[in-house]
């Protein structure tokens, strides 16, 4: 009997202490700036976790490119999914990383929390493309398939040389 109970009290202790540990830490910790790197043909591409938003808006709107924002959370099963399988995947890396300014938002982070507000976000994954100026062009809720966030990622660069070209009209 007390072997029983010393195994179910070994095991639950094992179980509680492999359960999703939640961070709870100051304001000041939150804003701070993480880069994640992974492989690319051509080298590597740095996309920027929560950076302070207005930076990402000024880097699109002087490089004239779209921004992709994928919003997700520590507790989403598969955000993990679509940022290391489908997002890596070539040619839609290739892609953000010659024609966007692209970035991962955790939705419940300071930042993010901002920029999901601010669009409407309510579930993850979400993957928004948002013109240079910061309009939204085309939202995608839920795990895209490789094709179907290629078709997003061409859509978003068209629409964005159409903004672009109008841009132009206006200044003659």
């Amino acid at each position: 009997m007390t072997f029983r109970i010393f195994i179910l009290l070994i095991s639950s202790l094992s179980l509680w202490s492999c359960r999703p540990q939640r961070t709870t830490s100051n304001s000041n910790a939150k804003d701070k700036e993480k880069t994640s790197s992974f492989w690319k043909f051509r080298g590597t591409v740095d996309i920027i976790e929560n950076p302070k938003y207005t930076e990402v808006f000024q880097t699109a709107l002087s490089k004239k490119r779209p921004i992709m924002i994928s919003f997700y959370t520590d507790w989403c099963t598969t955000c993990p999914f679509l940022q290391e399988e489908i997002i890596k995947k070539q040619p839609i890396i290739g892609l953000l990383e010659d024609n966007f300014v692209s970035y991962f938002a955790d939705a419940e982070l300071a930042d993010g929390n901002k920029l999901a507000n601010e669009y409407g976000v309510l579930a993850y994954p979400t993957v928004l493309f948002l013109n240079s100026e910061g309009e939204e062009i085309s939202k995608y809720v839920g795990l895209p398939t490789d094709n179907d966030l290629l078709k997003f990622v061409k859509s978003a660069m068209s629409e964005e040389e159409k903004f672009q070209r109008k841009k132009e009209r206006k200044k003659k």
